[in-house]
């Protein structure tokens, strides 16, 4: 999650003027989305659905970003 914090941090300093860093934080984030809901399906703990929120949002604001 950390890793991919800072991915989305690149992606949104260059503003997405550079489209591999867009493809590649896309990518990164849909599949910690990805991680986030299978461990929230194995674990239903609310600190686990904390974090699966946590997740939501900041893939849901790398998309929105780009706009």
């Amino acid at each position: 999650m950390i890793f991919v914090g800072f991915l989305n941090i690149i992606f949104a300093r260059v503003a997405g003027q550079d489209r591999l860093t867009r493809i590649l934080c896309y990518v990164a984030n849909l599949t910690t989305a990805a991680f986030g809901i299978l461990i929230v399906v194995v674990d239903n703990e609310p600190q686990v659905i904390f974090g699966m929120l946590l997740i939501a949002l900041m893939t849901i604001t790398a998309f929105l970003l780009n706009k």
